[in-house]
């Protein structure tokens, strides 16, 4: 298995007034927003349908999680009804179709350059196969992937993010559908499948799992996932920190390493390639510079952490404690 370390920032870190009031409203409209009554008690594992044991409970800002002892998924016990979330809002920032070609060469292009390179090395053709995103949301890597004249479609169930790239002229390669992870994965056709950031929503990662099993050898399966790392230490510190990594409802479950490769064997899968890159020092320079860039002292330091946020991150990637996990792997 190739591992990969980190990827720059796109650009120094830098926070307008304009930036720092949106922030704050995006915040307090998460904290202001109800979850409601818990539509019922988690009691076995997601992941690997284990009986949960109470002694492996803890408190994670105001909910209980749990770590599962067989696989290491964290997961909350509480369960609650995610119909409510509206994505559009929650990634509320992918609407700007004016920020489209900015979103793309600095989140997209990055990760479609990676997975080339890896097929690359498992002496792969990429032009010669078929790639299907499942959740495209505004539907920028797609849109990277036909540029590069590959054979590339998305799905995404939320029409406002859709709509951003099919204004764009992608409309033919993407398409709005409430089609289950499961279907999409046995019923598609696909070298590829890719799922960026999906599976931390999902209830049900065992179905996923036994999906996948039943596909057939040599497909490729790329997922990223939200790991349990610094950023998740941030917001258990500091309870007005944006919980990004680990709310406890539109993220109800957190990876770690051991889940990843528990998942990968449930899967019938070798994983064959990992990046390991996060944005925990640009939420630690948010935190501070929300409450600290007034002060001219605080300023100066955190304009030294903004101009090594590159070093300092990468520090946190090499130690295995970032926020993030992407990983290829191959039906075995």
């Amino acid at each position: 298995m190739i591992t990969r370390f980190s990827k720059k920032f796109p650009r120094q870190i830098e926070f307008t007034d304009r930036s720092r009031e949106s922030f704050k409203e995006r915040f307090e409209s998460r904290r202001r927003s109800s979850r409601g009554a818990p539509s019922g008690i988690r009691t076995t594992c997601s992941l690997c349908s284990a009986t949960l044991d109470p002694i492996a409970n803890f408190i994670y800002r105001s909910y209980i999680v749990n770590q599962c002892v067989q696989c290491a998924l964290i997961q909350t016990i509480e369960l609650f009804d995610d119909s409510i979330i509206d994505f559009a809002e929650v990634y509320s920032d992918n609407l700007n179709s004016n920020r489209f070609a900015e979103r793309r060469e600095s989140v997209h292009e990055p990760k479609l350059e990676w997975l080339i390179n890896s097929l690359d090395t498992l002496q792969l053709d990429s032009s010669k196969m078929t790639f299907f995103e499942y959740g495209c949301g505004d539907g920028g890597f797609v849109a990277s992937a036909v540029d590069l004249s590959l054979n590339c479609e998305g799905v995404e169930r939320d029409d406002k993010l859709l709509s951003v790239c099919e204004s764009l002229g992608y409309a033919k390669f993407v398409s709005s559908s409430n089609v289950e992870i499961t279907d999409a994965i046995r019923d598609g056709v696909f070298d590829v499948f890719i799922a960026f950031f999906v599976l931390e929503h999902l209830e049900d990662l065992n179905a996923v799992s036994e999906a996948i099993r039943h596909t057939k050898l040599g497909k490729f399966f790329l997922f990223s996932v939200p790991t349990f790392g610094f950023s998740c230490l941030l917001e258990q510190a500091f309870e007005d920190q944006f919980a990004r990594n680990f709310d406890g409802f539109v993220h109800n479950k957190v990876f770690t390493d051991s889940t990843i490769d528990f998942f990968a064997d449930l899967c019938g899968c070798e994983i064959v390639n990992r990046w390991i890159f996060g944005q925990d020092i640009e939420d630690v320079i948010r935190s501070f510079d929300l409450k600290l860039a007034k002060n001219a002292p605080s300023k100066d330091v955190l304009e030294t952490l903004k101009a090594n946020a590159d070093q300092l991150q990468r520090s946190l990637d090499r130690a295995l404690v970032s926020d993030a996990r992407h990983f290829l792997m191959r039906r075995v």
